[in-house]
């Protein structure tokens, strides 16, 4: 029986610092080191951040992003390392995964698949890779590819049939939406039962601008089975042992596929720790969109170096869901709401406004917004001449 230990870190990067990546990536495998896995992954251009979006335009941003590779592979000769960052091939960008081992990079994967619908633009800035390759990792044909690509059948089916592979490591910057979560799951399985193969599909965590990665990295078995998750809304390292038959896959070899076998691996790691196993945890519907909420916020605020925020309170159901987001990510001693009183406001509100802010230890001011609301009035009284008081009026505070 053969076994590999695969890992997946699915790491919180910080678009355009790289050292912060850097250090981000080499924690994690030191970590994995420790558990003695085989190989770990990293999300989609991990080494940049995802989307890097114009700095891949500064020649000086992609030349940096390689070197930060190459430290990284120089530092663990033993460990076999997946990681995605930015390769430049002559006056061409891709969107690449490099496999590390023994401090070098041993092959470089591009994206084939470049999604350019949606939040996404890759074509702006990459060109679509074509070869792949399978790589023997303790006698078990392991390959790489990058997010959109497991969502064809072609080039999983290329590597499993024409390359051998027993395992996929699928490296993602993958954004959380609605049943997107179900909508991978329902994927993979497809995917990893059709080709009789392991996936190990591992995700971005974080939040960056308007967009929010949710981790989940997960790993599906050759019958299609979920096998291990990770967390959702926050960094984890997922460690898990695959067992493979003494036999094993014979690719057919077709010249016209570009699928080459360039390396073996073979790693020395062999009186392993036993794992904790973990179980696979779901999330509500209302408590995962709440959890991307925070995980949204929590990044904006801190990745653009932003020290506190101010939370407007009227008293209302909006305004306190959105104070209770803040508070989780935040915390309550960054935060100041202000409830902005006008003749329209009801007691209660303001009961309410103040009841809120002491239950969840914010400090709360008043400022009354009467002064500025009659401006617009006065403002708008030439349209407003000759009509009835309305909540056309009412409606400007």
């Amino acid at each position: 029986m053969r076994r590999l230990r695969v890992a997946m870190a699915q790491i919180n990067t910080f678009v355009g610092d790289l050292e912060f990546n850097r250090e981000r990536i080499v924690s994690f495998i030191d970590a994995a080191e420790e558990l003695q896995a085989d190989i770990v992954s990293f999300p989609e251009l991990a080494v940049t951040g995802y989307p890097p979006e114009d700095l891949v335009y500064k020649p000086q941003f992609v030349e940096d992003n390689r070197k930060e590779l190459n430290k990284i592979a120089e530092l663990y000769p033993d460990i076999a390392v997946a990681v995605g960052f930015v390769d430049k091939v002559k006056d061409k960008l891709y969107n690449a995964a490099a496999v590390l081992h023994e401090g070098k990079v041993q092959a470089v994967y591009h994206k084939q698949h470049l999604p350019n619908y949606g939040v996404f633009d890759e074509r702006r800035y990459f060109e679509p890779g074509t070869g792949c390759f399978v790589f023997e990792l303790n006698g078990v044909g392991v390959a790489v590819n990058i997010c959109e690509d497991i969502w064809f059948s072609e080039p999983t089916s290329n590597l499993v049939k024409h390359g051998g592979a027993e395992l996929i490591i699928n490296v993602n910057s993958s954004p959380y939406s609605l049943d997107k979560f179900e909508e991978r799951q329902e994927n993979l399985a497809k995917r990893s039962k059709e080709n009789k193969v392991y996936i190990a599909y591992n995700n971005l965590v974080g939040g960056q601008d308007e967009l929010v990665f949710d981790g989940g990295a997960m790993i599906f078995n050759p019958e299609g089975e979920l096998t291990a998750v990770g967390k959702r809304f926050e960094e984890d390292l997922v460690v898990k042992d695959i067992e493979f038959s003494d036999e094993k896959r014979k690719p057919e070899q077709v010249k016209d596929k570009e699928i080459t076998c360039e390396f073996v691996i073979a790693t020395t790691k062999k009186d392993k720790p036993d794992l904790t196993e973990v179980e696979i945890k779901t999330l509500g519907r209302d408590e995962e969109v709440y959890e991307a909420l925070v995980l949204g916020v929590k990044d904006y605020v801190h990745k653009n170096q932003f020290r506190k925020a101010l939370v407007s309170l009227s008293g209302g159901v909006d305004s306190a869901l959105s104070l209770a987001i803040a508070v989780d990510a935040l915390g309550s001693e960054n935060l100041i709401a202000i409830y902005q009183p006008s003749d329209f406001s009801s007691k209660e509100s303001e009961e309410d406004a103040f009841e809120l802010a002491k239950n969840l230890g914010v400090k709360i001011e008043e400022l009354s917004i009467m002064g500025l609301y009659e401006d617009y009035l006065k403002l708008l009284e030439p349209f407003f001449k000759g009509a009835k008081m309305s909540e056309a009026e009412e409606n400007i505070q």
